[in-house]
Protein backbone atom coordinates (compact mmCIF):
# COMPACT_ATOMS: atom_id res chain seq x y z
CA UNK A 1 0.00 0.00 0.00
CA UNK A 2 1.30 3.41 -0.97
CA UNK A 3 2.52 6.08 1.81
CA UNK A 4 -0.30 8.21 0.97
CA UNK A 5 -3.15 5.86 0.74
CA UNK A 6 -2.14 4.73 4.47
CA UNK A 7 -1.65 8.37 5.76
CA UNK A 8 -5.20 9.04 3.84
CA UNK A 9 -6.86 5.91 5.72
CA UNK A 10 -5.44 7.08 8.93
CA UNK A 11 -6.94 10.19 8.61
CA UNK A 12 -10.48 8.81 7.67
CA UNK A 13 -9.90 6.45 10.43
CA UNK A 14 -9.00 9.60 12.95
CA UNK A 15 -12.30 11.50 11.29
CA UNK A 16 -14.64 8.36 11.76
CA UNK A 17 -13.37 8.20 16.04
CA UNK A 18 -14.03 11.80 16.13
CA UNK A 19 -17.47 11.99 15.15
CA UNK A 20 -18.56 8.87 17.15
CA UNK A 21 -16.83 10.66 20.02
CA UNK A 22 -18.85 13.84 19.47
CA UNK A 23 -21.79 12.11 18.79
CA UNK A 24 -21.59 9.58 22.01
CA UNK A 25 -20.67 13.42 23.93
CA UNK A 26 -24.01 14.80 22.28
CA UNK A 27 -26.02 11.92 23.28
CA UNK A 28 -25.02 12.61 26.49
CA UNK A 29 -25.30 16.02 27.22
CA UNK A 30 -28.68 15.72 25.63
CA UNK A 31 -29.62 12.95 27.91
CA UNK A 32 -28.13 14.65 31.36
CA UNK A 33 -30.13 18.29 29.77
CA UNK A 34 -33.67 16.35 29.58
CA UNK A 35 -33.19 14.73 32.54
CA UNK A 36 -32.50 17.75 34.21
CA UNK A 37 -35.69 19.25 32.61
CA UNK A 38 -37.76 16.22 34.17
CA UNK A 39 -36.26 16.54 37.70
CA UNK A 40 -38.04 14.83 40.43
CA UNK A 41 -38.82 16.84 43.07
CA UNK A 42 -39.93 16.66 46.71
CA UNK A 43 -43.82 16.37 46.85
CA UNK A 44 -45.62 18.86 49.49
CA UNK A 45 -49.20 18.73 47.61
CA UNK A 46 -50.97 16.58 50.44
CA UNK A 47 -48.60 17.59 53.63
CA UNK A 48 -50.53 17.82 57.25
CA UNK A 49 -50.06 20.96 58.79
CA UNK A 50 -50.24 19.91 62.54
CA UNK A 51 -52.60 22.20 64.51
CA UNK A 52 -49.97 24.54 67.53
CA UNK A 53 -51.29 25.85 70.78
CA UNK A 54 -50.71 29.94 70.48
CA UNK A 55 -47.71 30.92 70.87
CA UNK A 56 -46.82 34.51 72.88
CA UNK A 57 -43.50 34.55 70.98
CA UNK A 58 -44.81 34.56 67.26
CA UNK A 59 -47.71 35.06 65.58
CA UNK A 60 -49.84 32.08 63.23
CA UNK A 61 -49.10 34.53 60.44
CA UNK A 62 -44.96 33.82 61.00
CA UNK A 63 -45.29 30.26 62.06
CA UNK A 64 -47.15 29.99 58.70
CA UNK A 65 -44.66 31.72 56.61
CA UNK A 66 -41.67 28.96 58.59
CA UNK A 67 -44.04 26.93 57.21
CA UNK A 68 -44.23 27.76 53.43
CA UNK A 69 -40.09 28.20 53.46
CA UNK A 70 -39.73 24.63 54.75
CA UNK A 71 -42.58 23.81 52.02
CA UNK A 72 -40.45 25.60 48.98
CA UNK A 73 -37.12 23.86 50.75
CA UNK A 74 -38.43 20.44 50.98
CA UNK A 75 -39.29 20.97 47.39
CA UNK A 76 -36.62 22.38 45.57
CA UNK A 77 -34.08 19.94 47.67
CA UNK A 78 -36.10 16.83 48.35
CA UNK A 79 -36.51 14.97 45.52
CA UNK A 80 -37.99 11.73 45.59
CA UNK A 81 -39.42 12.06 48.82
CA UNK A 82 -43.31 13.06 50.68
CA UNK A 83 -43.33 15.64 52.86
CA UNK A 84 -46.32 14.51 54.96
CA UNK A 85 -46.29 16.39 58.43
CA UNK A 86 -44.77 19.57 59.77
CA UNK A 87 -45.47 21.65 62.72
CA UNK A 88 -44.45 23.97 65.17
CA UNK A 89 -43.36 22.65 68.12
CA UNK A 90 -44.22 25.33 70.53
CA UNK A 91 -42.85 27.94 72.99
CA UNK A 92 -41.77 25.16 75.98
CA UNK A 93 -38.75 25.52 73.77
CA UNK A 94 -37.66 29.08 73.26
CA UNK A 95 -34.33 28.38 74.89
CA UNK A 96 -33.52 25.99 72.10
CA UNK A 97 -34.81 28.73 69.76
CA UNK A 98 -31.87 30.92 71.28
CA UNK A 99 -29.40 28.17 70.51
CA UNK A 100 -30.36 27.65 67.04
CA UNK A 101 -30.40 31.44 66.05
CA UNK A 102 -26.78 31.80 68.12
CA UNK A 103 -25.42 28.92 66.38
CA UNK A 104 -26.28 30.05 62.98
CA UNK A 105 -26.02 33.80 63.56
CA UNK A 106 -29.52 35.07 63.47
CA UNK A 107 -31.61 37.37 65.82
CA UNK A 108 -34.24 34.49 66.16
CA UNK A 109 -35.17 31.62 65.14
CA UNK A 110 -38.24 28.80 64.80
CA UNK A 111 -38.10 25.11 65.31
CA UNK A 112 -40.61 23.06 63.38
CA UNK A 113 -40.92 19.20 63.57
CA UNK A 114 -41.31 17.29 60.06
CA UNK A 115 -41.84 13.89 58.88
CA UNK A 116 -41.59 12.51 55.15
CA UNK A 117 -41.25 9.49 53.08
CA UNK A 118 -38.23 8.91 50.73
CA UNK A 119 -38.77 7.53 47.63
CA UNK A 120 -37.05 4.41 45.94
CA UNK A 121 -34.36 6.33 44.56
CA UNK A 122 -33.49 7.40 48.29
CA UNK A 123 -33.72 11.32 47.70
CA UNK A 124 -30.50 12.49 45.72
CA UNK A 125 -28.83 9.13 46.71
CA UNK A 126 -28.21 10.25 50.28
CA UNK A 127 -30.89 8.70 52.45
CA UNK A 128 -31.97 5.31 52.54
CA UNK A 129 -34.53 4.24 49.65
CA UNK A 130 -38.24 3.59 50.96
CA UNK A 131 -38.10 4.88 54.59
CA UNK A 132 -40.10 7.19 56.89
CA UNK A 133 -38.33 10.03 58.55
CA UNK A 134 -39.44 11.36 61.48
Amino acid sequence: MKKSKKIALIIVFIVVICAVGLFVIMKERQSFVHDSDTAVTGNVDNVNISDWKPSELYTDADIEAAIQVIKDYFSEEFSDCTLTDIGYVGDTFSDEFVEWAEQYGSDEAIILTSTFNVGPSGGDGSLEPDKYIQ
